[in-house]
């Protein structure tokens, strides 16, 4: 390995202490008022969705020649169909906790799905 040489000293100040452990600067945070809606949030996102067909089309599924391709298309894909991908969490969220509020508690005997981790 080779010795590269130069002068590293320098004069380094530590930064002053801040009032907590987790110190916000509340200026630079947006304002509440400035944030949508759950309702235009979901307008949004029902307004930007891609069609169905499209986005289970398996027509278009093809091996990908190296990792960088792969990495290339699985980042195009979900920013193509982002709205599609923050619709089924928001189908799958609401299933879950209906799920949970329909059948108590997920670790309970009687849930089928969870049968297997009970002793």
């Amino acid at each position: 390995m080779a010795h590269t040489g130069g002068n590293l000293s320098g004069n380094m100040q530590p930064p002053p202490p801040s009032g907590g452990r987790f110190s916000v600067d509340m200026q630079s945070l947006p304002s509440l008022s400035n944030l949508p809606s759950p309702l235009q949030i979901f307008q949004m996102v029902r307004n930007s969705l891609r069609p169905w067909v499209v986005f289970f089309n398996i027509n278009n599924f093809k091996t990908a020649i190296s990792m960088q391709r792969l990495n290339s298309r699985v980042i195009r894909n979900l920013s193509y169909f982002q709205a599609n991908y923050v619709f089924i969490f928001f189908v799958l969220m609401i299933y879950c906790l209906y799920n949970l509020k329909h059948h108590g508690s997920l670790h309970s005997a009687g849930h089928p799905g969870f049968r297997f981790w009970l002793p």
